[in-house]
């Protein structure tokens, strides 16, 4: 080893000869420290044994005892379980136990399922590409036995005998043996982390670990009505669910689970979209404030936290009245295996969707109109509207695996002869080309957050391009704050308010003043709303005027359903916006023909939302829309009230050339 010294005030090359002679108590002393420089070592690379290999696996598959449970009783799912028992000691560090009735496993495999990347889940990089099974790694027994004593013993229903494989840490070396079980397996871990004593010591209490498994349980159940689950734990039975088969067994096992105070709360949800299919329960807002601790998402039977679903979720509770609650619900999201991948994080708790955006609308429009209303049923496509769309137009971004959202075509089937999905029962209908190109279509649709086309900055664009309007002497700076932005002209400087430009601009289109009819565009989720004889009422009325401005609505028995709305306001929050219309627009009088289409453009570009712009670019771009369209903002010659402020540079120049206090 190297020492290196550092005092007050004696040299370096002073202390270095004896520093190997001091011992550790004295270097301390007279405000010194000596920093230890240890040895560097050539480093080789090599490949970790088996045991080193899967105790590493370990660490991301068995993070605690409940893990391990979570990845049994998806084995066990697997096997096609309707029955399995959990028996949990000491919080799992002793043992964990999970029986089922499922096919189990033959003799000749039972050494072979202990092995790392072993799974009769995939055999082909298609399989991966269309998952169907919770499990499907091949790491989980491998991993789980690398830090732990485990026994693994099955039986299936054309052996005579069960037989069982004992294997203990880091002794991969398992010996078949003989035993008596009933059709089925059964997973014994006992002692965990016994040979990794740091590991054990991050463990947390027996009742802390014995919560997060009866989680992990819980989850379980609510995914598989039909599957019977029982969690004992130290003896003691905490939770008992018998398998059902129809949707009243469904509403027990929700009850059972969340609580009869939710289950009684909570509305029923099915909302059915071609491939997609959401259903299961949510809780509105409560008029006392109760607030419900449970948020259960589940992909194609599996339980995930994602954030693409977490956040069509809250935007759906944010369009109704005191949304700003935490959501309760319990959801079921069905949807072919290839159009989702569960192959992103090490314990599957997170999916990645080949066509995320259109999930998130789905599922925020499911929910929303579940929130809405208690009869719920699923909207289909504008079948006149799709048959429109002629043209395939590619994806902008790329998804893992194939993309039959962003490639016309038949699908081929699912491998294995598989039919249904993880949670069962369900089997989706085949891709439907003209909704997903009707997709691609609204996808490509020019848009931005505002609604208005932004286009991309011009970096050769002459001096020209900073002015306001053609013929004026108004000249950009720089946003302010994204919805301002300083202009001036000559020595005075104004504050110009973008937002007010924006809505001159957008009811100028939407009103048709430049002889351009605004294109309605048709929705892939159609938005349906309940209102009352008057409101139903007013709108037949007005529905003139509003097909001028591109919103197209059907009437239906206790509402109306949207079906289109102008392109320009694609991007706002429909339902919430659509709702405060029809609400207004019954207490407006439509009998003056002449002023209907202005009326209501001019009250949608006043309620429609304002992103505002965030560089100059944006700012560049969006006043090159207004120059293309001047009249927009001018009124009888100037530019019309509320758009520019004067900001009294006098006075602040005054207060600048005063003396500073001292």
């Amino acid at each position: 080893m190297a020492f290196c010294a550092l005092a007050d005030d004696v040299p370096l090359a002073d202390w270095l000869p004896c520093a190997v002679k001091i011992s550790n108590k004295i270097l301390f002393q007279n405000k010194c420290m000596f920093v230890v420089l240890r040895e560097v070592v050539p480093m080789t690379i090599h490949i970790l044994s088996p045991q080193l290999a899967n105790q590493i696996a370990a660490g991301e598959v068995v993070e605690r005892p409940a893990s391990i449970v979570k990845e049994l009783l998806e084995n066990a799912i697997d096997a096609g379980a309707t029955d399995i028992r959990i028996d949990v000691e000491k919080g799992g560090a002793k043992c964990i136990r999970v029986s089922d009735n499922g096919c189990g496993i033959c003799k000749d495999e039972l050494s072979l399922a202990l092995m790392r990347h072993a799974t009769s889940k995939i055999s082909t990089l298609a399989d991966l590409e269309s998952i169907a099974s919770l499990g499907f790694r091949g790491e989980a027994l491998a991993s789980i036995s690398s830090v732990s004593r485990l026994t693994l013993t099955s039986r299936t229903p054309e052996q005579d005998e069960g037989w069982q494989v004992y294997v203990e840490g880091r002794d991969m070396s398992p010996v078949v043996q003989p035993a008596s079980h009933p059709k089925g397996t059964t997973v014994e871990v006992l002692d965990l982390f016994y040979n990794t004593p740091a590991r054990r010591r991050f463990l947390k209490s027996d009742k802390t670990e014995s919560v997060h498994t009866e989680d992990v349980v819980r989850r379980a159940a609510l995914s598989r009505p039909d599957v019977g689950f029982t969690l004992v734990h130290n003896g003691k039975r905490l939770l008992h669910c018998a398998a059902g088969k129809s949707g009243v067994s469904a509403a027990s096992r929700l009850a059972a689970i969340c609580g009869k105070d939710f289950a009684d709360r909570a509305v029923y949800l099915e909302w059915p979209h071609h491939s997609l299919q959401l259903s299961g329960w949510v809780v509105p807002p409560q008029p006392d404030g109760r607030v419900f601790d449970v948020q259960y998402f589940f992909v194609n039977g599996r339980a995930v936290r994602d954030r693409v679903i977490m956040h069509a979720v809250r935007q759906a509770y944010g369009q109704i009245p005191d949304g700003g609650q935490p959501p309760g619900y319990v959801l079921y999201l069905e949807l072919e295996a290839a159009q989702v991948d569960v192959n992103v994080h090490p314990a599957k708790q997170e999916v990645r969707f080949h066509e995320s955006r259109l999930v998130h609308d789905f599922i925020c429009q499911g929910v929303l109109s579940a929130l809405n209303q208690n009869d719920v049923t699923g909207l289909p496509l504008d079948e006149t509207a799709a048959l429109s769309v002629t043209d395939w137009l590619p994806e902008n971004r790329k998804a893992a695996g194939e993309n039959s959202f962003a490639v016309p075509g038949a699908r081929s089937p699912a491998p294995g002869g598989y039919s249904g999905t993880g949670r069962g029962g369900f089997q989706p209908e085949g891709f439907n080309r003209q909704a997903g190109r009707a997709y691609q279509q609204l996808l490509q649709t020019p848009g931005t957050t505002s609604s208005l086309q932004l286009p991309a900055y011009d970096k050769t664009a002459d001096e020209k391009d900073d002015l306001i309007l053609p013929g004026t002497d108004y000249r950009l700076l720089v946003p302010f704050r994204q919805k301002y932005a300083l202009v001036t002209r000559g020595e005075s400087i104004y504050l110009l308010s973008l937002k007010r430009a924006w809505q001159c601009l957008l009811e100028r289109r939407l009103s048709a003043e430049d002889g351009n009819r605004p294109v309605s565009q048709p929705l892939l989720m159609p938005v349906r709303l309940k209102l009352n004889r008057q409101e139903r009422e007013s709108l037949r009325q007005w529905q003139p005027y509003l097909e001028q401005t591109g919103i197209l609505y059907t009437p239906d028995s206790h509402g109306v359903v949207f079906n289109g709305v102008p392109s320009l306001i694609r991007e706002q929050p429909l339902t919430l916006l659509l709702g405060r219309l029809a609400e207004w627009l019954s207490r407006e009088d439509a009998s003056d023909a002449g002023t209907g289409v202005a009326r209501v453009s001019n009250w949608l570009a006043k309620h429609c939302e304002y992103a505002g712009v965030k560089d100059m670019s944006g700012l560049s771009a969006f006043c090159r829309q207004l120059r293309e369209a001047p009249e927009a903002l001018m009124e009888d010659g100037k530019l019309k009230p509320g758009l520019l402020t004067e900001i009294p540079l006098e006075e602040y120049t005054e207060i600048l050339e005063q003396d500073p206090p001292v």
